[in-house]
C-alpha cells in the first residue's frame, strides 16, 4: 500500500542502486515538491534532494533549512532544488520510518522561489 505524502513532507528516500556521477545517492532525506493533487493521484512523487549544509554556496537553486524543521536527529541542511528526482514512493520511500517532518509555509515558500531558478519558469 503506497504511503501517502504531502507537498512539504520530509521523507527518506534510497539511491543507492542507480545514481551515477554527479547526482546524490545513498539514503538521504528530500522534500517533497509535487502538488497534492498529483501525490493523492499517483503512486510516485517528485522530490528534491536535502544534503548537508556545509554544501550551500549561495546557489539560487538552494535553499538552507535549520534542524528545527527536520524532525528528530535533524542536522542544518540544504535542500537541493537542482537534485530533482521522479520516484516510486512503494520502491523508493523508506515505508518504516514514513513521513519524518513537514517544512513550514514560509521554507516552502522559499523552496518555490528555488525551484523557479532552477527551471528558469520565471
Amino acid at each position: 500500500m503506497t504511503t501517502q505524502v504531502h507537498r512539504g513532507d520530509v521523507i527518506w528516500v534510497d539511491f543507492t542502486l542507480d545514481a551515477v556521477g554527479t547526482e546524490k545517492q545513498g539514503f538521504r532525506p528530500c522534500v517533497v515538491v509535487q502538488n497534492n493533487g498529483g501525490n493523492r493521484a499517483g503512486v510516485s512523487t517528485i522530490v528534491c534532494t536535502i544534503t548537508d549544509s556545509r554544501a550551500y554556496k549561495g546557489y539560487s537553486q538552494q535553499v538552507l533549512v535549520p534542524a528545527s524543521e527536520l524532525g528528530p536527529g535533524g542536522k542544518d541542511s540544504v535542500v537541493e532544488c537542482g537534485q530533482i528526482r521522479t520516484i516510486d514512493i512503494d520502491t523508493r520511500m523508506n515505508q518504516r520510518l514514513g513521513v519524518t517532518s513537514t517544512l513550514s509555509e514560509e521554507t516552502m515558500s522559499l523552496v518555490n522561489d528555488a525551484l523557479k531558478a532552477s527551471l528558469a519558469l520565471d
